[in-house]
């Protein structure tokens, strides 16, 4: 864990966690920044998941400190990274390779929340949600209206995903992958790589937050949410005061353990199984906390 003693209100720790279940491509990422249009200092952490083969995630894990740091500074960091990545990484033209990027920017009274792809950041101000950000998904209207007004030739295909509740119950839920050509199919709607392809439409949200205020940030791969009962809003409220080791280890714990699994909610017939290691995704989450500087983190 990187503790950061503030020069203004707050103190800021800012710990990682990944474990690498299937395909070894979540990714931490923290630093600090220097704003290029105010001149602000501050603390950066982001999660980056790869998907399809590992061109891309493995240029972002190569990239040095000094040159993430820079690029963090950027008012618009997301399309700076995305166009780092297009013209840096070595991905061609045919193939599938990405990863998503979720950045938390802290300033002295404010944190950002930069997302790109379907990795999430919750932001906790008070005890209280104050903010989870949305996924680039095919349940995301907004972006797929954004795709087809780009690429009108792109096509979906149904698919299916899992839901789970908290009486240890996992459904097979409807879904769709966007078919962004005839070589790139993806679940997401956007993401870093693919030569481009999908686009760059960042969502930013800022919230703000005083000397007296306390702030935690969770941000964390799918891999990580997809083991969170999001609609249990006394769950995702309890994650605020964990660790990220102590967040990786429930959600590692989940996707190892029994499950009832039902294919057809309509029909609700269930079994008993369990997903093999291998079978599971990876697992990568970063735990920020700021806190005042009279009280301990």
């Amino acid at each position: 864990m990187a503790t950061f003693a503030s020069q203004f209100s707050h103190n800021v720790s800012i710990g990682s966690s990944v474990e690498q279940m299937c395909k070894g491509q979540d990714h931490a990422h923290h630093g600090s920044f220097v704003d290029d249009e105010t001149g602000d200092v501050g603390q950066w952490a982001a999660i980056t998941d790869g998907h399809g083969s590992n061109t891309c995630i493995n240029y972002l894990r190569k990239i040095p400190q000094s040159e993430w740091n820079k690029a963090m500074g950027n008012p618009s960091p997301g399309e700076t990274l995305f166009k780092m990545v297009n013209q840096f990484s070595n991905v061609w033209s045919r193939e599938s390779s990405g990863a998503t990027f979720c950045l938390v920017k802290i300033y002295r009274d404010r944190v950002v929340c930069i997302n790109i792809g379907d990795s999430q950041a919750a932001v906790y101000k008070n005890g209280e949600l104050a903010f989870l950000t949305e996924t680039h998904d095919t349940f995301n209207e907004k972006d797929i209206a954004r795709l087809k007004k780009e690429n009108p030739s792109i096509d979906f295909y149904a698919s299916q995903t899992i839901e789970i509740t908290g009486d240890g119950k996992m459904y097979s839920v409807p879904s769709r992958y966007v078919m962004h050509n005839s070589n790139i199919t993806l679940a997401l709607t956007q993401a870093l790589g693919h030569c481009g392809i999908t686009g760059c439409a960042p969502d930013t949200t800022t919230i703000p937050y005083g000397p007296e205020d306390t702030v935690r940030v969770i941000i964390g791969s799918d891999g990580f949410w997809d083991m969170v009962v999001q609609k249990d809003s006394a769950e995702v409220l309890s994650f605020a005061d964990k660790q990220s080791d102590e967040l990786l280890k429930l959600v590692v714990d989940r996707w190892l353990q029994p499950w009832e699994m039902c294919r057809d909610r309509e029909v609700g017939t269930f079994e008993t199984g369990s997903f093999r290691r291998e079978e599971c995704d990876d697992v990568g989450v970063v735990k920020i906390d700021i806190v005042p500087c009279f009280e301990s983190v």
